[in-house]
């Protein structure tokens, strides 16, 4: 789970959190810990993102043999690869 938002507001990636647990409840499982990025960091929502994104590719090219290379080139050509990998994450 990945939420962007803002700590000046009062429900700070509450819409992230709650979605992550309720998932965790229906007994999905993490691939990883999720990051709430803080658009009020010095760095932007990039100080929790891009590092984020770097693991997240990681795991899912080990889990389905590509390299994040491979994975990404699918995502920008075609739309139904995302599907696929939405899938992979959440089952």
């Amino acid at each position: 789970m990945l939420g962007l938002g803002d700590s000046s507001y009062v429900k700070f990636n509450f819409v992230a959190k709650r979605l992550n647990r309720r998932l965790l409840n229906l007994g999905g499982v993490a691939l990883l810990d999720p990051g709430y990025a803080d658009d009020q960091h010095d760095l932007g929502v990039d100080a929790v993102v891009d590092s984020w994104l770097s693991t997240l590719w990681q795991r899912l090219g080990g889990l389905l043999q590509f390299t994040a290379g491979t994975i990404k080139l699918q995502l920008e050509a075609r739309y139904n690869t995302i599907y696929l990998l939405v899938n992979a994450v959440i089952f």
